[in-house]
């Protein structure tokens, strides 16, 4: 164990849970904590105290306790320096019963994903299913279908709870749940992204707060105060350690395919630890932010006829090629204003601005009848269209400011997909849009109308918007139209 400890120390643990917290053996359980500031601490099992033995000079404390059993509950008592005693929780606890902290055995589930672990993935193409509060475990069957049927090849989840690092996220019940939903969606080839929060953690009583006494976890003082958080102090290695191995933990013990992270310098650091696994940061701070409402609030803020859409191509275009975006519908619903079907629209519009931008994709779950549609041939077009998740270019074809109306098109090589945006309550059934290529285009998506148009529309020769090819099409009110070259004339 001296090598476990002297990596815990230095910072570089990646596997601490192997070495702290409770472990049930033959007679009763082992009990291990890190407080290098205590004078003294004991492990309280079902109300009864047993004093631990320090077995490391840098504050390491164990005792075996016999007799314990598995769900007993328990907690430590630590002896600070001011010869306070207080109580905590074990930072490395993995279950938690009636809001105790309970022992627990390692779950006998058994994967059978071999043949997805060895698979190599496609990375090109990441459309990923972000699932929080709203999910319900018991309908996995309806949740793997409505992946499959929305073009998802990716689940976004966290993992664990935010008062407990260590113990499964309330949506999976416990471990062999998380398990099994996990291998289920491998079985249907669906990766599985983990989102953590290294910033901070709950800041409650018994909780990894000045666990000793003393700050081994934590800020000092937090500058950034937020109600029920505390920051975490990559400035001590205990810290490093603790969440180095959180995020192992759940990678090695539940199959994670990859992370999502907060963009900073120690998260860098993290990401070189884990192999071939994915790494997407998620910063609200950088334009590489995939859970952010950064591009979201750009647009609503400026729909009144004052959205810069050169600027917004630019954002775009400064993007780096491994940027995910997110989008929640519910979000951007309550954001707009206006009636409910005003506000439907937009989220469609938005919608569609996520998928078709040239970035891997995160889209919130969600049921709501109004998008299913939209969702489900965006899903599609991103998919089989090498252009939005592949070095391309980007083209303003016609600038909104001059008439409420947007249209840019992304292009890979021999693949050509034009997107045009009505921002405004005008209608023209005749619109023609300025075209830089001959062509046969089929109209993919009406926001409209939700139902797919198999006839081809061509350009002819015109001189609009500084280009002499034009095609025509029927513009409605807050509509977004998506088009893709079939072949040319």
């Amino acid at each position: 164990m001296s090598s476990q400890v002297e990596r815990f120390i230095n910072g570089s643990s990646c596997d601490s849970y192997l070495y702290f917290g409770a472990f049930k053996v033959s007679d009763g359980a082992n009990f291990r904590i890190y407080a290098p500031h205590a004078k003294d601490v004991e492990v309280v099992v079902l109300n009864n105290s047993y004093k631990m033995e320090k077995i490391d000079f840098r504050g390491i404390f164990e005792v075996r306790v016999a007799g314990v059993k598995e769900f007993d509950s328990y907690y430590f008592r630590i002896l600070t320096s001011d010869d306070i005693w207080i109580k905590k929780d074990d930072p490395y606890a993995r279950y938690v019963h009636d809001k105790n902290i309970v022992l627990v055995e390692n779950d006998d589930y058994v994967f059978d994903d071999e043949k997805w672990l060895k698979k190599a993935k496609n990375d090109n193409v990441f459309n990923a299913c972000y699932i929080e509060d709203e999910f319900n475990i018991d309908d996995q069957r309806y949740f793997v279908e409505y992946l499959k049927e929305y073009h998802y090849n990716y689940v976004v989840l966290t993992p664990y709870t935010f008062k407990n690092l260590f113990v499964v996220n309330e949506l999976f019940i416990n471990e062999t749940s998380l398990k099994h939903f996990i291998n289920n969606l491998h079985a249907a080839n669906i990766g599985v992204m983990f989102k953590f929060d290294t910033e901070c953690f709950c800041d409650y009583e018994y909780g990894l707060n000045d666990l000793d006494g003393a700050s081994i976890y934590n800020l000092d003082e937090d500058k950034i105060k937020e109600p029920g958080k505390m920051y975490f102090d990559y400035s001590k290695n205990s810290a490093k350690s603790y969440m180095l191995s959180v995020i192992h933990y759940y990678l090695n013990v539940f199959h994670g395919d990859g992370i999502c992270l907060n963009e900073s310098d120690f998260n860098k650091e993290i990401s070189k630890t884990i192999g071939d696994k994915l790494v997407i940061y998620t910063s609200n701070e950088n334009k590489s932010g995939c859970l952010s409402d950064e591009y979201v609030n750009k647009v609503i803020n400026n729909l009144n006829g004052k959205f810069d859409f050169n600027k917004f191509v630019n954002y775009y275009k400064e993007i780096e090629k491994n940027s995910y975006l997110y989008f929640d519908y519910d979000y951007c619903v309550s954001k707009v204003e206006g009636t409910v079907a005003h506000k439907n629209k937009i989220a469609k519009i938005l919608l569609a601005m996520t998928y078709i931008s040239n970035h891997n994709c995160v889209t919130k779950f969600n049921k709501n009848e109004e998008y299913l549609y939209c969702l489900k041939v965006l899903g599609e077009i991103y998919a089989s269209s090498k252009s939005l998740h592949n070095s391309n270019t980007m083209d303003l074809l016609l600038n909104g400011k001059k008439n409420n109306y947007f249209a840019y098109q992304i292009s890979h090589r021999n693949e050509y997909i034009i997107m045009v945006i009505n921002f405004s309550d005008l209608e023209d059934p005749k619109f023609d849009l300025g075209m830089p290529y001959y062509g046969y285009y089929r109209l993919m998506l009406d926001s409209c109308n939700n139902e797919k148009d198999e006839e081809l529309y061509m350009t002819r020769s015109k001189k609009i918007h500084g280009k002499t090819l034009a095609m025509q099409m029927h513009v409605k009110p807050f509509q977004v139209l998506v088009y893709k070259r079939m072949r040319d004339i």
